[in-house]
Order: C-alpha cells, then sequence, then structure tokens
C-alpha cells in the first residue's frame, strides 16, 4: 500500500505539470526585465498569421491607446477605478497589421506620456475574428506563478469604450480611447 502511494505522489507532479503545460508558451525577456515574449521570433506567423484573417474590429483607432477604466461585474453593475485604488493599469494599442500590445503603466505615470514601446515592454497579441466574434490572443501570465502562455479575449466596441473578456474571468473590463501621443506613435508592432 506504501508502494502504491508513493508511486501515484511520485508521478502526480509529472501527470499535472503536463496537462497545465498545454497553453504555456516558450519565452524570452524584453529589456524592461518583467514582459516576456515567445521565444520563437515567428510564432504568431505560425499560430495565428498563417491560419486566420488577422484584422481587427472596423472602428478600432490605431492612432489611439485604450486605458483601463473600470470593470463590469458578473451582476452587470460597473465599477470605475477611483485615483490611488489601484498602482497600475492597463493600455491596449491596435497596429495597422492587427498586431496588439497589452502594457502595464503605474497609475502615476498614465497622465506623462509613458513610454509604449513593443520592443521594450507590453504583451504581444493579435486580433482576428472567429466565428463571428473579434478575438485578441496574446501572450502573457495565465497563472498566480507568472507562467507565461495564451490568453483568449473576446472585444467589441462602442463608441470609445472597449470592451474586453478573458474567458477565464468572471469581469468583462472597459477600457476608454484616448489620443496615441506622437512620441508613441513612432513604435511598430512586427511579430
Amino acid at each position: 500500500m506504501c508502494v502504491k502511494i508513493f508511486i501515484v505522489l511520485l508521478l502526480f507532479p509529472v501527470f499535472t505539470s503536463c496537462f497545465f503545460a498545454i497553453d504555456q508558451v516558450k519565452n524570452k525577456t524584453l529589456p524592461n526585465r518583467t514582459s516576456k515574449i515567445p521565444q520563437d521570433d515567428n510564432y504568431f506567423k505560425h499560430k495565428y498569421h498563417d491560419q486566420y484573417v488577422i484584422t481587427h474590429l472596423n472602428d478600432i483607432d490605431t492612432d489611439a491607446v485604450y486605458v483601463k477604466i473600470g470593470y463590469i461585474n458578473p451582476r452587470g453593475e460597473r465599477h470605475f477605478d477611483q485615483p490611488g485604488e489601484t498602482r497600475y493599469t492597463s493600455i491596449y494599442r491596435f497596429y495597422e497589421n492587427g498586431n496588439v500590445n497589452r502594457f502595464t503603466v503605474n497609475t502615476k505615470e498614465i497622465d506623462q506620456d509613458p513610454e509604449l514601446d513593443p520592443d521594450q515592454s507590453g504583451s504581444r497579441g493579435v486580433s482576428f475574428v472567429k466565428r463571428r466574434d473579434t478575438v485578441i490572443d496574446m501572450i502573457g501570465a495565465i497563472d498566480q506563478a507568472r507562467s507565461i502562455g495564451r490568453i483568449h479575449l473576446r472585444v467589441r466596441l462602442e463608441q470609445d469604450t472597449l470592451f474586453v473578456r478573458n474567458r477565464s474571468e468572471s469581469h468583462t473590463y472597459l477600457y476608454l480611447k484616448r489620443p496615441l501621443t506622437e512620441k508613441n506613435r513612432k513604435f511598430k508592432a512586427e511579430w
């Protein structure tokens, strides 16, 4: 009996690591030392560009960014972020070629025009249509241990508000459109 328990305890980590590694992606770190991108430079080409029509919502403004302002909980109640409530917020940037970046920015720097260079920081992704829904697949942290893998998001746009829902979460996040500054307009997303 002890031998069977020992074997089960010995093999359990192997089986669970295989199960949880399904969405994990081999990665490398960007210069900011926190953002990670796929190790394979052709990852997005092989996984997305060769299989889907890469595009974004028709009304997405590629000369703007979308800054998180709050969320809608499962009961449909809207909660708007208050100054000082959170230390960091996220910003989405969409590019003409269908690529997408999500940057994490200190909330104190949001009005000081933070640099949004995809070669230095941010999570990379692509936007495409799948079964009549606009989807963003990004590479980023998929669990509390910060394992890197694919994140699947559904998005829709109403006027200047972007609604983003992660299929593994119960909240829908709200992002408000802001003009892209000249300083950040020069950055391109080639992946």
